[in-house]
């Protein structure tokens, strides 16, 4: 698709928010994209030199319309929008599929530090150990995008469970 290029960085940022990852504008075209509202497209095969488009790939025409907003307001080369964060949770953990022995390993050492800092109540210890458990994640999926997203995507997680840990009463009993 060729977008609109120029609302990367040199236009305001409602004028991103509004038209990046639109197509370029021709006459006769709506001035803001519209919704599709359909969850699987006709296609053929590989042959067709296109991508098969399906909601749960995360590259319906709605998503990659999203996507390229939240680039442009974010200055990054590109975003992915996914149908649900089970979907994101579910990326980064497909990202261990790519771990070698060596970051296996690591893995399964950092699992059981959480473990272990959990019995023992140890919330520093815990914290840390989730953010290097992300890193090595994150090292492991060969992507340098996914290996940019984790990070954030742990950041969130940690913000959701001190959240929630708040509401509970304690980060034990969650």
């Amino acid at each position: 698709m060729d977008t609109d290029a120029g609302c990367n960085g040199n236009r305001r940022l409602a004028t991103r928010a509004v038209h990046a990852g639109q197509p370029r504008a021709r006459p006769g075209d709506p001035v803001v994209a519209p919704i599709v509202r359909s969850s699987t497209f006709h296609w053929s095969g590989p042959a067709e030199g296109i991508d098969l488009l399906y909601s749960r790939y995360g590259n319906n025409p709605n998503q990659r319309s999203v996507a390229a907003k939240i680039a442009a307001l974010e200055g990054t080369e590109s975003a992915l929008a996914l149908a649900s964060g089970m979907a994101a949770i579910s990326m980064t953990l497909f990202a261990a599929t790519r771990a070698g022995a060596d970051e296996m390993d690591d893995l399964t050492a950092l699992h059981q530090a959480l473990v272990d800092a959990t019995e023992r109540d140890d919330i520093d210890t815990y914290v840390l150990m989730d953010r290097l458990f992300y890193e090595v994640l994150a090292n492991a999926a060969q992507n340098v995008y996914l290996a940019e997203v984790i990070p954030r995507i742990f950041n969130l997680h940690l913000r959701l469970w001190f959240f929630i840990s708040k509401k509970v009463g304690g980060w034990h009993s969650i």
